[in-house]
This record gives structure tokens, sequence and C-alpha cells, in this order.
């Protein structure tokens, strides 16, 4: 068994957006990227910290640094947004979707996760958060004729589902390499306090 383990924490998505998304891909597949690997409907999460492999013994110290950031937050409500691409178009690697809703909120419970993490010695993310969530993994030496599909996708394809989500827990998640992608698996869980 491994002394370390690849870890990160993510808010994750309640079934009815999972399975809308499910749909999005679905036909964004039809509209035939030969260069996508697309992100199965399970392990999609949007992501607040990426703490990478850490010696499974500073697991219980990364939880408890979790739940201290946790607590300093409170529920909010989220929604499925647009698509887009990091870093652009030309350059595509990332196909994602985005969120909207109380975008303070998930500043706040970010920068509180990151400021506590940086307590136990894991350096800050030197780019902005963006908050996204990411549908597929762009390779390179596709066709020439993706990036137009591509930007037919990004102008015709919106997740339909647009009911918001209460966000009331934060997961500290292991990630698992497996022939056909990850699996993502729950290490534990820290739930944002209503009263605050």
């Amino acid at each position: 068994m491994s002394d370390t383990v690849r870890v990160f924490v993510a808010v994750q998505l309640p079934a009815p957006q999972r399975a809308a998304l499910e749909v999005s891909v679905a036909g964004l597949r039809e509209y035939g990227l030969s260069n996508v690997r697309w992100v199965r409907s399970e392990g999609i999460h949007l992501t607040l910290k990426f703490l990478g492999d850490i010696p499974t013994s500073q697991i219980g110290e990364a939880t408890t640094a979790v739940r201290h950031s946790a607590a300093e937050s409170h529920p909010f409500r989220l929604q499925l947004g647009t698509l887009g691409v990091f870093p652009n178009l030309k350059g595509a690697r990332v196909l994602w979707c985005g969120v909207k809703g109380d975008m303070e909120s998930l500043s706040k419970l970010q920068e509180g996760t990151e400021s506590a993490l940086q307590l136990l010695g894991y350096p800050r993310e030197n780019r902005p958060f963006s908050p996204h969530l990411t549908l597929g993994r762009i390779r390179e030496g596709g066709r020439s004729s993706d990036m137009t599909q591509l930007q037919q996708v990004l102008d015709n394809c919106v997740p339909r589902h647009r009911e918001s989500w209460l966000v009331t827990e934060v997961s500290l998640m292991r990630t698992t390499s497996m022939p056909g992608g990850s699996r993502y698996d729950v290490v534990a869980t820290a739930k944002l306090p209503a009263d605050c």
C-alpha cells in the first residue's frame, strides 16, 4: 500500500446537476470532436484546492484544516453556467462548464480553504481562482476542423438545468488512477454551518 495519496478539496454536485451535465456531454459528443477525452459524470466536481500527492499521515491534519475553514463559511447557492475553454480557443486544453450564483460566498470558502492549508505548508495557487466543472480534456493533434466545431459547441450548447443547488459541505477527495480514467473517493467531509 502506498504511503502517499493524491488529494484535493472540492464541492460535489447533487444528482440533478450531475445528470444535467451528463445530458450536456452526450449532446457535445454529437459534434464529433476527435480530440476530447470526456470526464465521466461521476467525476465532475468543483475543485477548491488541489493538494497533490501527500503522505497518508497528513490526511488527518488536512481534514482538520478543511473543517476549520468550512466552519467559517455558511451554505450558499450555485447554478450551472455557460461553457468555456482554458486557456483560450486557439490553445484549448480544457472544456468546462462555469458556475454562477453566490460567487462571493464561493470565493470566501475557497480563500479560507487556501489559507487554512497554507498554514500546514501547502503552497498557495499562483493563478486566480476560476471556478469551473471540467467536462473534457482536449488532446493535442486533433483534426484542424475541431477548432471550428469547438466554437460551435461554445456558441450553441448550454446546460439546460437551471435550478440552483445549496452548497452545504465540502469534501476532501482522493484520486485513484484507473485504466478508464481517474476515480474520486471521499476521504472526509466538512459541513458549512447554517447558523454562522
